[in-house]
């Protein structure tokens, strides 16, 4: 039970990790990137631009990312 517990533990800690990372990384994105800046790392063949993506993946579902939203809320409850 107590293992069961420190691994319930460890999943949500690593959930929360990924999920505060993602947002840091998010916002630092946005401010250096904003200006319309680009970050060269590999030549032009790996770099960072700012861009926006107005459905979910892929540009999928535009104008309807609320049923993708409903969809995540249900696998996780």
């Amino acid at each position: 039970d107590r293992s069961k517990k420190s691994f319930v533990a460890f999943i949500l800690t690593t959930i929360a990790t990924i999920a505060i990372l993602d947002q840091l990384i998010k916002t630092l994105m946005l401010n250096v990137l904003a200006d319309g800046n680009i970050i060269y790392l590999i030549g032009n063949w790996f770099r960072f631009r700012l861009l926006f993506n107005s459905g979910a993946a892929f540009s999928l579902g535009e104008g309807h990312t609320w049923i993708f939203t409903c969809f995540q809320l249900a696998f996780v409850t």
